[in-house]
């Protein structure tokens, strides 16, 4: 029998026994079960450290923190004024504990662990829609591509209103994955409510096993040039692209975008196999070093690349994270392709997964991830370096020049620091904080959804919706109407600034001055509308395209004003700035041609 099971039974009895004595009996046993778990606690670890033989000073510290952190727990459970949750304080401790170290060193709930499966397995059993709060209801974002979901016709902007016999009031979207998620062949109940439709409409949809797709386009976005968008790095990442880079190819392509905005990273593996797709054997991908040897690892490419020595550029942001990091300083390093767009997110840290129970696991950081010139991928600010909760500084391998040069294979030079720095930077247009207000309270998303409703004919009909003036003019008189929650810039400051003047009796004196605020507030409000025209137009075309066609038709209306994706465009056209880019040959030009 497990110590675990036999520590378990004990202390089964030992509550039981606890339970039924005087004051005094409770506290002895209160103290044995103290000791006992301090003791088991001790011998479990001394079995894990043991093979890797510490220093013997080490292991003291050790046992009196544990014993410290004993008895502060033991006087507090014990004695506090009021009566205290053991359970919810010991997790309270390990979260401040954690808390001290990077934000990717964390405790997983079950529900966190069901999200990590999906990404190692690459595949659930679901129904297979993608689901968030909007106005504060479960909403159908999408349903994916050939499952039962969109089979039976579930729409974007479907609300969901009961899964099963649970009203969704309130729901969180991970309660409402867990209800629907579930074994392939059993039924699960959806009801939603549909703008437009008047009854609410009941689904009952037979789960099936649910691919997770890591390319949701890849087609030519002009005749030879083909655009890939690579989404996350779950377990099928690699084989994914590279089936559709082999399907591009057949049919002519001659260059190739690969679109890694947005993409938050994933799966080690698979950042190499997505690598091994440009790359030839032998080249490095990514080194990792960590303070155990076994995490320190060099990768290098197995296999040939695909699309040999076709043309490449890479399209990254500061969302482009992780395992898109590796596959963008592999490129960049090699001078196997053209990285595009803004500086990427600079998360270069290497996480494994430790089980600690049925229900929990501890995702622990043990190495960071370096690429093959030697830049360390993570910003240097991932913790607060005043901390003395690290012993001892860094290998001097491990720190990071702040804007230090490193150099690809062909001598070109690239920033260290943290984080990929593009070739060609190119900037998006910025939102102004009122277009950014209607973005974040779903204003687009909700109206494309009635737009579409009250408009039926536009799904029977395969052609690109046009945003005309009408349509955001529409727009524009539907939010005036709408309970869509937008606060104006300056509206909170205004509000506070008038209970002020309440409280100090000076609201008569100052209702002139704060009606000429309110105005010119409005006014600003009003002006919105012709000030980020061109901005709604843009967000209309996506969010309607999407509720007609889904995830392609969203990434096919942003073509026309992705300037990031032109300048990629720009640059494979032209073979002689392509080659100057990766020669180092009068970069500076092509970058002010660019931002021109």
């Amino acid at each position: 029998m497990k110590i675990a099971d036999v520590t378990r039974k004990q202390l089964a009895k030992l509550k039981n026994y606890t339970m039924t004595h005087d004051r005094s009996n409770i506290m002895v046993r209160k103290r044995f079960w103290f000791l006992l778990i301090i003791a088991v606690f001790i011998f479990g670890l001394t079995q894990v450290l043991v093979p890797k033989a510490p220093a013997e000073d080490a292991y003291s510290d050790i046992r009196e923190s544990i014993i410290l952190f004993g008895r502060v727990y033991q006087q507090l459970v014990g004695e506090y004024v009021d009566t205290i949750d053991p359970n919810a304080f010991v997790e309270a401790g390990i979260t401040g504990m954690l808390r001290s170290l990077d934000p990717y060193t964390v405790l997983l709930e079950e529900n966190d662990r069901d999200n990590l499966n999906i990404i190692t397995r690459g595949k659930y059993g679901g129904v297979g829609i993608r689901i968030g709060i909007m106005q504060d209801t479960l909403t159908v974002i999408s349903p994916i591509d050939d499952t039962p979901a969109q089979r039976l016709g579930i729409r974007a902007g479907d609300r969901v209103i009961a899964i099963d016999d649970h009203i969704t009031d309130g729901f969180s979207t991970d309660e409402a994955a867990e209800l629907m998620r579930g074994i392939p062949g059993t039924e699960v109940m959806i009801r939603i409510k549909r703008p437009g439709v008047d009854k609410p409409m009941e689904y009952v949809i037979v789960r099936e096993e649910i691919k997770v797709s890591d390319v949701p386009y890849a087609d030519f976005i002009e005749d030879k040039i083909g655009y890939v968008k690579l989404s996350q790095f779950t377990r099928n990442a690699g084989d994914e692209l590279r089936t559709s880079m082999e399907n591009l190819k057949h049919q002519g392509m001659t260059s190739l975008i690969i679109d890694l905005r947005g993409n938050p990273g994933g799966l080690l593996p698979e950042a190499v196999s997505v690598a091994e797709n440009f790359l030839e054997p032998g080249q490095a991908i990514v080194s990792t070093k960590g303070r155990n040897p076994d995490a320190s690892e060099d990768k290098f490419a197995e296999t040939p690349s695909v699309i040999g020595d076709i043309p490449l550029v890479l399209l990254v942001d500061g969302g482009s994270a992780s395992a898109s990091e590796i596959v963008a300083g592999a490129i960049q390093d090699h001078d196997r392709g053209i990285i595009v767009g803004t500086t990427t997110f600079g998360k270069g840290l290497v996480q494994r997964v430790f089980p600690l129970s049925q229900n929990r696991s501890l995702k622990i950081t043990t190495a960071k991830y370096f690429t093959p010139s030697g830049r360390l991928i993570q910003k240097v600010d991932y913790f607060d370096r005043d901390t003395d909760i690290i012993i001892g500084a860094p290998a001097p391998s491990e720190v990071p020049v702040e804007n230090g040069v490193y150099q690809t294979d062909n001598g070109r030079p690239v920033l260290g620091g943290g984080g990929i720095t593009p070739d060609v930077e190119v900037k998006m247009d910025i939102s102004s904080y009122w277009a950014d207000q209607l973005l974040r309270a779903g204003a687009f998303f909700n109206f494309a959804n009635e737009y579409c409703g009250r408009h039926p004919e536009l799904r029977e009909s395969s052609q690109k919706i046009e945003i005309t003036d009408d349509v955001v003019q529409e727009f524009r008189e539907w939010v005036k109407t709408s309970d869509v929650d937008i606060s104006p810039e300056g509206q909170p400051e205004l509000e506070e600034l008038r209970i002020l003047a309440e409280s100090h009796d000076q609201i008569t004196e100052l209702q002139g001055a704060l009606q000429t605020i309110e105005d010119a507030i409005n006014a600003w409000q009003s002006e919105g509308f012709d000030r980020d025209k061109e901005f709604i137009r843009q967000q209309l075309a996506r969010e309607i395209q999407g509720n007609l066609y889904g995830t392609k038709g969203r990434i096919e209306a942003s073509f026309e004003w992705d300037t990031q994706l032109h300048s990629a465009r720009d640059i494979l056209r032209d073979p002689t700035t392509y080659s100057q880019i990766l020669t180092g040959e009068d970069l500076a030009r092509v970058g002010e041609s660019e931002e021109e």
